[in-house]
Order: C-alpha cells, then sequence, then structure tokens
C-alpha cells in the first residue's frame, strides 16, 4: 500500500549530512519532520526551493516506511525518496 503526504510547510531548512543531504520541516503545528534526499536530481530540486528560484512545484511527496530514521528521532516513520 502506498501513503502519500504533504506537508505544509512554514520552514524549510537544509541540514547536511555524511550520504545525500537531509531537509527538516516545521508543519501547522511546529513539529520538524526530517527527510533525507539522496537522488542529486532531487536535492537541487530542494535547493531550487529554498533559494526562491522554483516557486511553482513546493510539495514533498514520497513512500513512507514504518521504521525509525536516526536522522528523524521523533516519529516513527521516515519519508524515502519518491
Amino acid at each position: 500500500m502506498k501513503i502519500t503526504i504533504t506537508l505544509v510547510v512554514l520552514n524549510l531548512f537544509l541540514l547536511e549530512a555524511t550520504f545525500g543531504e537531509l531537509f527538516a520541516f516545521t508543519d501547522y503545528a511546529g513539529r520538524e519532520f526530517v527527510i533525507q534526499l539522496t537522488d542529486a536530481k532531487l536535492i537541487q530540486e530542494a535547493k531550487d526551493i529554498l533559494s526562491g528560484k522554483e516557486k511553482n512545484t513546493v510539495h514533498v511527496m514520497g513512500r513512507i516506511k514504518k521504521s525509525k530514521a536516526e536522522y528523524n528521532p521523533n516519529w516513527s516513520f521516515f519519508m524515502g525518496n519518491a
């Protein structure tokens, strides 16, 4: 079963990671959710959103995986690349 979520993004921060890059989103309730991107094209798209270069396609979609991710300790799931 594929579950897709769209986060309402108020703040988007870029965090550096050893493998790929981490992007932290703050949802409408102020909770931070982190995604890890390893694909160069997706990383560039995220950076374009951060810089304001991309204004039309700014939603995040991917598969939800039911396990903890080291970079996202406050959640019992994480989002993999789309």
